[in-house]
């Protein structure tokens, strides 16, 4: 059939019934409009508004984003935590996930205690992130790092007698702090039976005139432990030594007197630190080998503590020996304090009788000598004006958690 057969074949059909529906007529046209204007409407409900898709998938970038950030910060701790350490540069990771992240859409903030708190879009989410703790043999192993740093998070009954705490000294097992400056005599203990500090020129300048007649001596250390602060002292079997001298360390080690030092964190807290503890630090954190001898003339009343004459120069006769790196962890200068702070150890040689035999000291301008228990006379280059600086023992569970600025929580 050729074209124009086909044509009029259709025009014939249509002249034939011209009544038959055929196409799309206006109704339908406008029920489909209408439909697809519901679609429509379904569509971009699903697409915005609150739980939208579009919304849902923000959400859900969001929390891709936030869980990469999480990712970041524990692989960084993970890290920083290889060396048993836990220093992270916190300042550093922020910035750098904020150039990674940011986008003018996410804050990244933290400090090293929980949380890390991510803003997105003004809404806040907390990270909590692990908590490194530090064992005590890992500050005793890390001297440089740890000794004289802050801690926070020690109280007692006499914190407000203290303006701050440091790490002084560490073992295997247990962490030692000491005060950061010397002590207020107000804060100071009686003697045991009930004997006050007396005051020299200031607050913090104080000697043993009425606490020594509160003790018997040596004798009232019976501790073990308390003896071990002084050990080569007690091995060698020189308990039996007489005098103010000897009273004035039993009172200093006294940890019942003391005890207002001594938190939940404590096991005992004493008046400052023995010389052999002092030395222990200073060798550790300096690598140096400092030692000191127990030693007796003969005089049993003159029995004390010498400098060993083959590393250092002795203190026999009232000598004293300069500490090669002034750090304020070991001697504070203080005009308006104290000028020198009380060891509690006995010194050898300040003299033939028991009235002018002394403690050891160490002074603000770095000096080890021999200070009298009675009075403000001192011998030599430890000067007058001497003070007390407690040393607590803290219990074998106490651990660090880096604050990552320097100082360190208990915990």
């Amino acid at each position: 059939m050729n074209k124009k057969s086909t044509l009029r074949s259709v025009a014939n059909d249509y002249l034939t019934h011209p009544n038959e529906k055929r196409g799309i007529t206006l109704i339908a046209l406008v029920i489909t409009i209408i439909v697809l204007l519901i679609l429509a409407g379904i569509s971009i409900t699903m697409l915005s508004g609150d739980n939208s898709i579009l919304q849902k998938a923000g959400e859900a970038n969001d929390t891709t984003r936030i869980a990469q950030i999480r990712e970041r910060i524990q692989l960084a701790e993970l890290a920083a935590n290889t060396d048993g350490l836990g220093n992270l540069e916190y300042e550093n990771l922020i910035k750098e996930l904020n150039q990674e992240f940011g986008e003018n859409k996410y804050t990244i903030s933290a400090k090293s205690s929980n949380p890390w708190v991510v803003t997105v879009d003004g809404v806040s989410e907390d990270i909590n992130h692990e908590e490194k703790t530090i064992l005590a043999a890992t500050v005793a192993n890390n001297a440089n790092t740890f000794f004289g740093a802050s801690v926070q998070s020690y109280e007692c009954d006499n914190s407000a007698g203290v303006t701050g705490w440091k790490i002084f000294y560490a073992d295997e097992k247990n962490i030692y702090l000491i005060a950061d400056d010397y002590v207020s005599y107000q804060y100071v203990p009686n003697g045991k039976s009930g004997s006050v500090i007396y005051k020299n020129s200031t607050d913090y300048d104080l000697s043993f005139n009425n606490i020594v007649n509160d003790y018997n001596g040596f004798s009232d250390i019976t501790s073990d432990t308390i003896k071990q602060l002084n050990s080569d002292f007690f091995e060698k079997g020189y308990s039996s030594a007489t005098g103010d001298y000897t009273k004035a360390v039993s009172y200093m080690l006294d940890t019942e007197a003391w005890k207002g030092f001594c938190g939940e964190k404590g096991i005992y807290a004493i008046g400052g630190p023995s010389i052999e503890l002092f030395l222990k630090s200073y060798n550790k954190k300096y690598n140096k080998d400092y030692t000191v001898l127990a030693y007796d003339h003969g005089y049993l009343a003159d029995a004390g503590y010498k400098l060993d004459s083959s590393v250092w120069s002795g203190l026999y006769n009232q000598g004293s020996f300069k500490l090669e790196q002034h750090d304020e962890l070991y001697s504070i200068a203080s005009e308006d304090r104290a000028k020198g702070m009380w060891f509690a150890s006995p010194a050898i040689g300040a003299g033939y009788t028991s009235n002018y035999n002394g403690l050891l000291s160490v002074s603000g301008n770095d000096r080890i000598g021999t200070a009298r228990v009675n009075g403000t006379t001192a011998n030599y280059d430890v000067v007058a004006g001497t003070g007390f600086r407690p040393v607590v023992c803290l219990k074998d569970t106490v651990k660090l958690i880096d604050n990552g600025d320097g100082t360190y929580l208990l915990k």
